[in-house]
Parts: structure tokens; sequence; C-alpha cells
């Protein structure tokens, strides 16, 4: 994923956890997050609600082979798109242009 958003212009940081990830944030300036829904330690859903609840928007595409299992829930605390493993690059490179798009459109009414 990350060589894949990166041939398309994205900068991008990859984290291998939830927990590295929340140690980062607030030196990150973050468009987009992908998560994978079954990250150990803290799930990727987990953290999506863990976002949502202190109230930092940023928008997320969740990565599951179980899409069809928690995409209520996804959706339900935020998540822009989600995505059944596998999927192909033209799926990702979409939900991705979409989270971009949420993300700009937040920023603009918050500022607007």
């Amino acid at each position: 994923m990350d060589r894949l958003l990166r041939s398309v212009g994205s900068r991008t940081s990859v984290f291998d956890s939830s927990a590295a990830f929340l140690r980062s944030y607030h030196t990150q300036t973050i468009s987009c997050l992908i998560v994978d829904a079954d990250m150990t330690g803290v799930s990727g859903l987990r953290l999506q609600r863990m976002l949502a609840d202190a109230h930092i928007p940023i928008p997320i595409v969740l990565v599951t082979p179980a899409a069809d299992v928690i995409r209520a829930a996804a959706y339900a605390h935020g998540a822009v798109a989600v995505l059944r493993i596998p999927f192909t690059d033209k799926e990702l490179l979409s939900a991705v242009t979409t989270a971009l798009t949420s993300s700009e459109r937040d920023t603009m009414n918050q500022h607007g």
C-alpha cells in the first residue's frame, strides 16, 4: 500500500501498531488513515472508535477480510470506506480519494 500510494504522489507514514500511531499523532498531519481492522493490541475498529470519541476527525479506510461483519459498525463510527481483503489497487485508490475529499470538505467547513 505504501509503495502504491507513493507512486501516485501521496506522502505516507507507516505505523506497526495503533499504539505507534497514537504516540506519533501529535507530530503528524494526517489526511487519511488506512487501518487494518484485525491489528493486534488495539484493533483497527477500536482505534477508529477511540479517535471518534476523542473528536479527532481523520477519515478512515478500514481494511479487513470480514468486511460484511463489521461494515455497519465501521460506518457508524465514521469510516469513509470499508474494503474487503484482498482488494485491488483501484479499490484502495478510490477509497483514499474519497477519504481525502472528505478531509478537505471537513477542513473547509471548520475554517469556512
